[in-house]
């Protein structure tokens, strides 16, 4: 039995994932992969959001709202190209595409993301029933 090695470059990594060819858990169900990527890129634009809604501080809030912007058009962008709706453009899928580049700018993005989401204010755990006086 032939096995065929495909060599997939940087922007096109997530076809090579709906192919269900990446992984042999994935072969099974090829969709899967493609639902994790997308879920786990929503999930840092979301939480991106909440930490700028979060923010007291006007430009700690542009800041966290323009990372989450740029890394969900980033990764709009890139889906577009894989499936054909867009004319390639280069740019890769944020924390999966093989660029270190981009993969050093994405993280530094989310380290920044982090350093405003240390300076947001804490929730305060509800009253358990106790009056204070």
């Amino acid at each position: 039995a032939g096995h065929i090695i495909l060599k997939v470059f940087a922007g096109f990594i997530i076809s090579l994932l709906g192919a269900g060819v990446a992984f042999g858990w994935i072969s099974i169900f090829p969709f899967l992969g493609t639902i994790a990527i997308i879920g786990c890129i929503v999930a840092v634009v979301g939480a991106g959001i909440v930490i700028g809604v979060r923010c007291r501080d006007p430009f700690g809030r542009l800041v966290a709202f323009g990372i989450s912007v740029w890394l969900g058009v980033q990764a709009l962008v890139n889906l577009g190209v894989a499936v054909g709706a867009l004319p390639t453009k280069g740019i890769p899928l944020p924390f999966v595409s093989s660029g270190g580049t981009a993969m050093i700018v994405s993280l530094l993005g989310v380290g920044v993301l982090l350093s405003i989401a240390r300076t947001a204010p804490r929730r305060r755990p509800a009253m358990s029933g106790t009056a204070r006086g």
